[in-house]
């Protein structure tokens, strides 16, 4: 019987086993009805980029794609969806985007596009819906491009790109309404916003689309209202050779980059041609952007982009983490060796938790260590003869001659450490290399 129930036991482990990835199609704030789209497509946005963005402003963000609606129509249905699985938690906060498809064919192997709806509770019902230009539709016009059943191509893959893409706006528009609300900005810009025709995000490569161009100026425009700090950024083909710092400080004072009467802004140069990348800053901009904040904290957030030649991922993440910066400093003061913020990546709560527990058992150790040297009553002499059991041995004559002593040195080299940022004569600072 013993082993009838083992052996039941071990069924039903392997056919969970072999069962479950088929079921994986939860990606955190996403969720794939079909199962037909790669992981690596949906994962990013679903398990960081929109958890990330709900974390910051404390608000549920949600995408959802259905294959029916079992009777109801599409927007009776999501609401009923958000119900059942809690979206917004306790406090009721969330937008959310469901999208409905339907397979091509018997197969189940591809898709065909059907339609898109947004929902909106707490929070979310108030800046989409309570604003004069109603952002509901404001966030669908940045959706419907790749919402479409010319996008969706009857391809899974193909289909899986036009439906990150789709989650992508999503939370690019979601998350500037976010920001722009908590800073008295327009959440819903109708074009660019620019100041004589002068703009901060300068794409002349045509890598961005109109919208995502267009969320990054709201964001850096927002940002230097705020702070008195410009952020901006241009990428070309060609830089035309020569030195990337220079260029890059020629790009800075042609386009007029920099806030106020002391220019003070922080710039990004994206060379396709030559794959150079260069940040300076001028002005306060060059206090706001320390070395350290410039050279660990910025550029190793936008540089894996690059990399990887995801030219909206980098400069996204260019932008949010200047402003990170910029917030810092105006709650912190500069960012810098001596003032860095808390590592909260997982890395650094470990390198925590073994400060906190080493630290005293090193101390216990070194205390008890102490106690025991404490106990011995051997030490050590400074004479041979005190090493001989006395009427042991009998010397007549006997003396002791010094030869010589050994010491053992090594060297510690000077600290180097140093803070602030290093500026040239024409007053930039910055750093800069290959992506």
């Amino acid at each position: 019987m013993k082993k009838i129930f083992v052996s039941l036991i071990l069924v039903v482990l392997l056919a969970a086993a072999l069962v479950t990835p088929a079921l994986a199609y939860e990606y955190g704030s996403v969720y794939d009805a079909s199962n037909l789209f790669p992981q690596s497509i949906l994962q990013t946005p679903g398990e960081f980029r929109l958890p990330g963005i709900s974390d910051t402003y404390d608000i549920d963000l949600k995408v959802d794609l259905v294959l029916n609606t079992e009777g109801y129509s599409l927007a009776e249905y999501a609401q009923l969806w958000a119900n059942k699985y809690g979206y917004g938690s306790e406090g009721d906060d969330y937008v959310s985007l469901m999208v409905l498809a339907e397979y091509t064919d018997d197969s189940e192997t591809d898709l065909n596009y059907v339609g898109r709806t947004l929902i909106f509770a707490g929070r979310g019902e108030e800046i989409f819906l309570s604003n004069d230009k109603e952002g509901g539709h404001y966030l669908l016009e940045l959706l419907d491009p790749h919402l479409t059943a010319q996008a969706w191509t009857g391809d899974a893959r193909q289909d899986g790109k036009a439906f990150e893409s789709a989650i992508e706006a999503f939370a690019d528009c979601v998350e500037y309404a976010l920001y722009a609300t908590e800073n008295g900005a327009n959440p819903f810009p109708s074009a660019p916003v620019t100041t004589l025709n002068r703009t901060l995000i300068n794409d002349w490569a045509g890598k961005l689309t109109a919208s995502q161009e267009q969320t990054l100026e709201a964001l850096v425009t927002a940002a230097a209202e705020k702070y008195h700090v410009e952020i901006g950024l241009i990428i070309v083909d060609d830089m035309g050779g020569g030195d990337a710092r220079e260029r890059t400080k020629d790009y800075y004072r042609t386009l007029d980059i920099g806030y106020g009467a002391e220019k003070s802004g922080v710039f990004l140069m994206l060379s396709l041609a030559e794959r150079d990348y260069y940040v300076v800053s001028y002005g306060h901009g060059s206090v706001s952007f320390t070395d350290y904040g410039r050279e660990k904290v910025l550029i190793p957030a936008f540089l894996p982009y690059f990399k990887e030649n995801d030219f909206y991922g980098g400069f996204r993440a260019y932008v949010m983490k200047a402003i990170e910066i910029l917030q810092y400093e105006a709650e912190n003061g500069p960012m810098d060796t001596g003032n860095k913020p808390f590592d909260s990546s997982p890395s650094g709560i470990v390198s925590l938790i073994v400060i906190i527990l080493v630290g005293p058992l090193l101390g216990a150790w070194g205390f008890c260590a102490m106690s025991m040297r404490g106990m011995k009553t051997a030490v050590k002499q400074r004479n041979a003869s005190a090493y001989i059991a006395r009427g042991s041995l009998v010397i007549a004559n006997g003396e002791e001659e010094y030869t010589h002593s050994t010491e053992t040195r090594t060297y510690s080299p000077p600290s180097s450490s140093s803070s602030g940022s290093s500026s040239d004569s024409s007053g930039f600072s910055g750093s800069g290399g290959k992506f």
